[in-house]
């Protein structure tokens, strides 16, 4: 009977421990954030954004997640220096004091196709409820990543003067077409390696480090040149002097001149 009821304490363990929700980090390299707008009413002009992070969560327990995708504002790309400008700008995103644009909603379902996706729509400080008509979502593996990696694809239609940002409305259109390709692979493949850092040693520092070598092997007059040495020569009687001329130990000569001992 104990160990009936220790089976059972097992497998409910080995359930709960499967059924754990699991936490996908949105990967920038496998995101794709762009918006389009009608310019002076003649066609539609797409740009995106450069940096997008957040993470998708679910719970196959109660099959349900959440979604949480955090937009750079500053990192809008339309592809001109200028205009990038005033889109971040106070006219447009204000990217200096609302740096991100966020949305968040708690109402994934993954019992079946998930076509909408309600959330709050957060731009230049205003937030808005809207519904994300979801063309893709699909959880499988991919060669060279650990895990399943999440894909989704969504799209949405805002009016962008209802978040603070109605300005030149007769250069361009009032509608923005928001368009999410998101890619979330599992925290547990996100986390950096315990794995001691290599250590890289510049050619400069590994040859400070290492012990000077001579440049050239001694030689015979090396040595000679190590000692210390002294000649003395004397000249003639009819020129009456001595030279003596001394080496040091670093090479160095000295010259002197000096009487002889019978003039002295």
């Amino acid at each position: 009977m104990n160990r009936l009821a220790l089976l059972t304490v097992l497998a409910s363990l080995a359930s709960s421990a499967q059924a754990a929700p699991e936490t996908y980090v949105i990967d920038n390299s496998q995101t794709v954030a762009n918006f389009s707008l009608s310019m002076l009413g003649v066609s539609n002009k797409a740009h995106k954004f450069e940096k997008a992070s957040g993470k998708v969560v679910l719970d196959p327990a109660t099959q349900t997640g959440s979604v949480e995708v955090d937009i750079d504002a500053a990192s809008v790309n339309t592809g001109m220096a200028m205009l990038d400008e005033k889109m971040q700008s106070a006219d447009f995103f204000d990217a200096a004091n609302f740096p991100v644009i966020r949305f968040k909603s708690n109402n994934l379902t993954l019992n079946g196709d998930q076509i909408s996706l309600t959330g709050d729509l957060t731009i230049k400080g205003v937030t808005k409820p809207v519904t994300l008509s979801v063309t893709r979502f699909k959880c499988s593996p991919i060669s060279g990543l650990q895990g399943d990696t999440c894909v989704a694809n969504a799209n949405v239609t805002i009016k962008r003067s209802e978040f603070n940002m109605g300005k030149y409305r007769f250069l361009a259109g009032n509608d923005v077409a928001l368009n999410l390709v998101i890619g979330a692979t599992p925290i547990s493949a996100s986390k950096p390696s315990t794995m001691a850092p290599t250590r890289f040693i510049s050619a400069a520092r590994r040859s400070a480090r290492a012990p000077r070598r001579p440049t050239r092997w001694p030689t015979l007059r090396d040595w000679w040149r190590t000692r210390t040495a002294t000649t003395r020569a004397c000249s003639s009687p009819s020129t009456r002097f001595c030279a003596t001329m001394n080496w040091n130990r670093r090479g160095s000569r000295s010259l002197r001149f000096t009487k002889p001992a019978s003039m002295r």
